[in-house]
């Protein structure tokens, strides 16, 4: 099994492992190898705590097969990623984090139902995980059930506001039933969250664009342009629904603050001279 660098960083910041899960993501970037369950240490710990609260520590021989799920799963070997899963729950079967981890895999081989089922599992052994609440939103979404999903969605950005898919997800169904100035505060703590990063200002003008709201992804791209004015993303997005909506002046004039921003944008000076 290999693995990178930014698969490693990825497991102990999205999960927020602990010692063991960490040195095991890291030994196997530094290594390209295939990383085996190491005899413990006279004085490491039994097992690696749960960040969630109220969530029972996972065993190593259960950490290990995590870490291969979560591997197997950022490669797209969603069937794999199940199997490891259902390995780690061997040892630790009343896991919230494991439970969620199997709904992600089973969602990803489109077993919807066992992906729910999987979720709502997670939700019942733990209900202040976020992965828990994460896994049966995105059960319920993919189902096409996505005002079944909204509570999830919310119980998930309470307590994890800085999340983007949930945060986006929550902001369609509020623009949906016209309630923008809800997702502009769904936006807000997202951004905030995220430290204004030009990730997280992007989210809701995507959203708006995406369902062809032109003038919410107006509104939110002047707020995003003040706040990221050198980012040469935002501006090409803020040029692009000016030009949508027929502003062609203004779009000019947006283009030509793209084009300086970041020379050699050949789509932007396309745009500029058309």
């Amino acid at each position: 099994m290999m693995c990178g660098e930014r698969v490693a960083r990825r497991c102990a910041v999205h999960f927020r492992r602990t010692a063991i899960l960490v040195t095991l993501c890291v030994a196997c970037a530094a290594s390209k190898e295939v990383v085996r369950p190491a005899p413990a240490a006279a004085n490491a710990p039994e097992s690696v705590p749960e960040a969630a609260a109220g969530e029972p520590s996972l065993s190593p021989e259960a950490t290990f097969h995590f870490v291969r799920a979560s591997l197997l799963l950022e490669r797209g070997d969603a069937a794999g990623a199940s199997e490891a899963v259902r390995e780690a729950m061997i040892f630790d079967h009343r896991s919230a984090l494991l439970n969620a981890l199997l709904s992600t895999a089973l969602l990803r081989t489109g077993d919807h139902a066992g992906a729910l089922q999987a979720a709502e599992r997670a939700v019942q052994l733990n209900g202040k995980s976020v992965e828990a609440h994460a896994a049966r939103s995105a059960a319920l979404w993919e189902a096409g059930r996505p005002q079944d999903a909204e509570p999830a969605l919310r119980l998930v950005l309470q307590p994890a506001p800085e999340r983007p898919v949930e945060a986006a997800r929550l902001m369609e169904l509020l623009i949906r039933r016209n309630d923008v100035d809800g997702a502009r505060k769904v936006s807000h703590a997202h951004v905030t969250a995220s430290a204004d990063s030009d990730e997280a200002l992007a989210v809701l003008p995507h959203v708006c664009r995406k369902l062809a709201a032109w003038e919410c992804a107006a509104l939110a791209l002047e707020d995003a342009v003040k706040k990221a004015p050198a980012s040469a993303e935002l501006c090409r997005m803020r040029a692009g629904v000016l030009q949508t909506r027929g502003r062609f002046a203004a779009a000019a004039d947006a283009w030509s603050i793209c084009v300086a921003l970041e020379p050699g944008d050949e789509a932007a000076e396309a745009a500029l001279i058309s």
